[in-house]
């Protein structure tokens, strides 16, 4: 890969060279040949090298896929409901689509919703590691 990365960068300098002639010839009127040729190696004909052969490589590597050979730990996540049932099928499928190696318990917390939401809770095929909470509802900092 390094080869070929190198190879296409050596391709991109050699064009690069004859692209900018031209422009080295404009500048070496006001600045003249050492200062023209300076800025232009320097400004393009460096950095489009160092980007081509960035770019080819980043293009040939192949992306290693996370392995879950190292356990990571164990994650709980609480998820307080009170009338969600339009947004909390969403949220149990965004943590499945979590790619973590521990395991994920849950926790939904139900601080009784009134439209309907704990019975679409407990008819879903939740995990073994869901555990739902019945939970009376209390107005805004009340304690018991």
């Amino acid at each position: 890969m390094f080869l070929i990365s190198i190879m296409f960068a050596i391709i991109f300098l050699i064009f690069a060279i004859c692209i900018n002639i031209p422009w080295i010839i404009d500048i070496a009127c006001f600045f003249g040949y050492f200062l023209a040729i300076y800025l232009v190696t320097f400004v393009a004909i460096i950095p489009g090298f160092n980007y081509v052969f960035n770019f080819v490589s980043l293009l040939l590597t192949k992306k290693q896929k996370k392995s879950c050979e190292q356990k990571e730990k164990d994650v709980t996540i609480l998820i307080p409901v009170y009338n969600a049932k339009n947004s909390i099928k969403d949220t149990l499928e965004s943590i499945k689509k979590q790619k973590y190696c521990g395991n994920i318990y849950i926790n939904i917390i139900d601080d009784g919703s009134t439209d309907g939401t704990l019975e679409l809770l407990k008819s879903m095929d939740l995990t073994p590691n869901t555990t739902i909470i019945e939970a009376e509802h209390y107005r805004k900092g009340y304690s018991s």
